[in-house]
């Protein structure tokens, strides 16, 4: 394992439990939580707009990341993020997305996605890396069993139905629910290709997130009183 510094340490957590992704107790992960401030990023989505994570501060975001645009689950995933984006955007919502994949890749097979939000293809996984998203081959084969379960729904929607081997075959999906004050709501690592995070917990974020913020007022210290001499 790298070297880990001291700002990154108070903002990640070692998980030494045996996992179902199959990570061993002598190989932590390394996992951003809640209350963390998330990761900021710069840089362009598939169709070239330019994309920051800062200029979202004050608004609710969901990021979510990808294994590869060639992913079944992953294009029914975005599907049906697309079927909420009218409700979550009048709930004030931001939905961005990451692909283990190419621009050209990502356009080829999720261009129908891409004016309903940004697709960010991150070939080489600077921003997996930045919000310590693993792979597992383990993980990557539970996959397979929701792969099979949802082929006649993907067919139905005219999706990808093949299941995808490749080079990023192993990565796993995560998602993140960023506050308004750019501090991590919620933070979902996947144990298999398709586990996400559930939809009606989006849309609940996304409410509780209307609500006025409760100013901190500062702490008064009480009035000194002089005794009678």
């Amino acid at each position: 394992m790298g070297h880990v510094s001291g700002a990154e340490r108070s903002i990640i957590r070692y998980d030494k439990r045996q996992s179902i992704s199959g990570e061993s107790r002598r190989s932590p992960r390394l996992r951003l939580i809640t209350g963390s401030p998330a990761p900021q990023f710069v840089g362009h989505d598939v169709t070239g707009a330019p994309i920051e994570l800062a200029h979202y501060r004050g608004q609710p975001v969901l990021l979510s990341f990808f294994r590869t645009a060639q992913c079944p689950l992953c294009n029914l995933r975005v599907w049906y993020y697309q079927s909420q984006s009218v409700k979550w955007a009048e709930l004030g919502l931001h939905v961005i997305t990451v692909f283990d994949s190419s621009a050209d890749q990502t356009m080829d097979f999720c261009s129908g996605f891409a004016s309903t939000f940004p697709l960010i293809a991150d070939p080489q996984g600077g921003l997996f890396r930045k919000y310590h998203v693993p792979s597992s081959p383990l993980g990557a084969f539970l996959g397979l069993g929701r792969e099979i379960l949802q082929i006649g729904e993907s067919r139905r929607l005219r999706l990808p139905i093949f299941p995808y081997v490749g080079p990023r075959m192993f990565r796993m999906p995560a998602d993140f629910l960023i506050a308004r004050d750019a501090s991590i709501a919620l933070s979902h690592y996947g144990r298999d290709a398709g586990d996400h995070i559930g939809l009606d917990l989006v849309e609940q974020f996304a409410r509780d997130q209307q609500k006025p913020l409760t100013p901190t007022l500062p702490r008064q210290r009480p009035a000194r009183t002089s005794l009678p001499e």
